[in-house]
């Protein structure tokens, strides 16, 4: 058996391909599947969803993740080229992309360059105004500027967090990342339910975090009230925590990988899933259809997809469009803000008319939270950071009103946001906060 290999087609592409269907169609869809190419794959939703939960998906050569109407098949170019134009129930075929951690560098972003940032800022706005920079910034210093102090994170306080007494209980979340240490002493006891859905690799891998991204951003969703060591980090402190691994140490992840994850997600009912991971998609790009199905087949299930906006930008000079699957309209898209509630420079922006646009920001520059051992705390930055800000707040909304649906979350969240004197291209509805 091949569960597909490493090796990448113009650095894009894994050699392994998706097959989109009707849902409620998989058992002709792997009868076409069978007699059209030669490609078995399990006829039922029920098979299916038990192949994940025991692993047994792992001696297959096509993993079906029914909730969302994909297969992810190793096979042969010539058999899948014969599921090409198929029609009915087969919607489309195409080759499986990689995506990577939304800001793959986030270990070596250093605080020389935003102050580097900052300074240039400062020395625009001084010039503009006819006083020096050193007025200018003192005055950014004494505006709204959030820091870290004995009991909360900055990013608690500048959300509000700090003020309520909401915890996320009986909510169940998702973290598809990099996946967690799971010898972390803030961690040991939490009950976290957990599973790798990485691919290619003998043995299979077990959701221990290699990488050290996926600590950092469960830290923030939901690290405990009390953590070893002050200050507070984790929002919905006792939220039921669900990490799936689907990204590699070097921060890289398969697609199909991705999407089975968010597959055991439904699977699992949870309420939301944050994805702190994308792919840069061109000026001008619209909205990929596979994806907008996806954001809406959660919410149907009632959960809510929460993505990182990308930091492939560089303001002030180069602004990107926000990255998939964050720029679809049915996936909720987070940008990232600083202490003093500025934009961060790198995080992408609304650039695509017809879908891909910002809805909120979150603290996402210097955010201290979990790390892999022997690092048990530290900051980090990023769209990545920003995003279970806004994961773990939907999380304490959700508690607060349990018949709420996701749409109706996804709403209050954008309602309730802190307004920004930025452009809603960059901030979309502003701030997350809780109320």
């Amino acid at each position: 058996m091949s569960n597909g290999d490493e090796t990448s087609v113009d650095g894009e592409e894994t050699g392994r391909y998706l097959i989109f269907f009707h849902p409620e169609a998989l058992p002709d869809t792997a009868r076409m599947a069978r007699n059209a190419a030669g490609i078995a794959m399990t006829a039922t939703a029920e098979d299916a969803e038990l192949a994940t939960a025991s692993e047994e998906w792992r001696e297959t050569d096509t993993v079906v993740v029914p909730a969302l109407g994909v297969a992810i098949a190793s096979a042969e170019p010539e058999q899948v080229s014969r599921l090409q134009g198929a029609g009915a129930p087969i919607r489309h075929v195409r080759k499986e992309y990689i995506f990577q951690i939304a800001n793959p560098d986030f270990v070596s972003v250093s605080t020389d360059y935003l102050r580097g940032y900052q300074a240039g800022v400062n020395a625009l706005a001084a010039e503009i105004l006819g006083r020096t920079q050193q007025e200018v910034e003192a005055e950014v210093l004494d505006a709204a500027s959030f820091r870290d102090n004995a009991d909360f994170t900055w990013g608690l306080q500048a959300t509000g967090v700090d003020r309520g007494r909401l915890t996320g209980s009986g909510v169940r979340v998702a973290v598809l990342d990099t996946g967690f240490d799971m010898q972390h002493p803030d961690f040991l006891t939490r009950g976290i339910v957990s599973q790798s859905f990485i691919t290619g690799v003998e043995p299979a891998p077990t959701p221990q975090d290699d990488n050290g991204h996926g600590t950092h951003c469960l830290g923030t969703l939901g690290g405990p009230r009390m953590p070893g060591q002050a200050p507070r980090y984790g929002i919905a402190t006792d939220s039921q925590l669900f990490v799936g691994k689907v990204m590699k140490s070097n921060g890289k992840g398969r697609e199909g990988d991705i999407l089975h994850g968010i597959g055991w997600a439904l699977q699992n009912n949870c309420r939301i899933v944050s994805l702190s991971l994308g792919k840069p998609v061109a000026r001008g790009e619209s909205p990929d259809t596979d994806y907008e199905e996806i954001g809406a087949v959660a919410l149907r299930k009632n959960c809510l997809l929460i993505a990182a906006a990308g930091n492939d930008s560089d303001r002030p000079g180069s602004i990107e469009p926000v990255a998939l699957p964050a720029n679809s309209r049915t996936i909720l898209a987070v940008g990232a803000i600083n202490r003093r509630l500025e934009l961060y420079p790198r995080s992408n922006g609304g650039l695509n008319l017809d879908g891909g646009g910002i809805d909120l920001v979150g603290p996402g520059v210097e955010v201290r939270s979990s790390k892999r051992l022997p690092i048990r705390y530290g900051n980090d930055t990023g769209t990545s950071m920003a995003t279970p800000h806004v994961a773990g707040i939907a999380a304490l909304l959700m508690e607060a009103d349990p018949g709420a649906t996701a749409e109706q979350i996804w709403t209050r969240l954008t309602q309730t946001a802190k307004r920004l004197p930025l452009p809603s291209s960059d901030v979309g509805s502003g701030l997350v906060q809780v109320v």
